[in-house]
């Protein structure tokens, strides 16, 4: 028998197992290797940021919702609509990031070329942490922001924290003067889109994805955390969950 952890005991990963584990428990699931990549990539980012709960601490949700449909584990992402400074891609039920993926470095380009563009994404499981289109954007010397169905934390009746669907902003100040936030409605009702558990609607959400050069926003993003060397602290108890989805 293994030893017993202590409760605030951590394992330690590297940035590559993380993105190792992660790929393998979507492969696992169901999720084309096309689709996991970009996942377990943006899973990555969102962990070595700081935002645990929409790192690995999503994974065992995403992995329910693979398991239950609400998802569409073999979904295709397209490209469906191309303008000059407008793209939109049908992302077919599935998670979000093989979508964006699909039309990252065009919206790039068109933002360069036009001073701003705009990427829509059509039919997608909610936002995490939405860094790697940020982080990209900035590589690109373009400021990136986003409004999307995404996920917060709430404190529930019980006390525990649970996350929810709401329309969320993504590089954004709070003194920016558009995309106030408001409650997705589940099918017309005033009730949120539950999130957590395999109960619920199918997720066909959509998300807007914005790239502007850099001269005409006067908002700087918020630059990417770096990696530090010694690695990532990991719930061992997460890690089991995550193992074992």
């Amino acid at each position: 028998m293994p030893p017993v952890k202590d409760i605030g005991e951590r394992d330690i990963l590297a940035p590559g197992d993380i993105e190792a584990l992660v790929m393998d428990v979507f492969l696992r699931a169901g999720l084309s290797p096309d689709s996991a990549v970009p996942v377990a990539r943006s899973i990555l980012s969102a962990e070595t940021a700081g935002l645990r709960r929409l790192g690995l601490g999503l994974v065992p949700h995403m992995v329910e919702h693979l398991r239950c449909g609400r998802v569409n584990a073999a979904a295709t992402p397209r490209m469906v609509d191309s303008a000059s400074a407008a793209l939109t891609v049908e992302a077919d039920g599935g998670f979000p990031c093989p979508a964006v993926a699909i039309g990252l470095e065009t919206l790039c380009d068109r933002a360069l070329a036009h001073g701003i563009a705009v990427l829509s994404v059509r039919n997608a499981y909610p936002v995490g942490a939405g860094r790697l289109f940020l982080d990209h954007c900035a590589a690109r010397g373009l400021v990136g922001f986003a409004n999307v169905a995404g996920l917060v934390a709430r404190a529930a009746p019980n006390g525990s924290m649970v996350l929810e669907v709401e329309q969320r902003q993504l590089g954004l100040t709070q003194a920016s003067p558009m995309m106030q936030s408001r409650v997705v409605p589940d099918r017309g009702s005033d009730s949120p889109i539950p999130f957590e558990g395999p109960l619920g609607p199918a997720f066909r959400l959509h998300h807007s994805f914005v790239a502007v050069r850099t001269a005409l926003w006067h908002h700087a993003p918020d630059p990417p955390v770096a990696v530090q060397n010694s690695g990532i602290a990991v719930s061992p108890v997460l890690l089991e969950k995550i193992i074992n989805a």
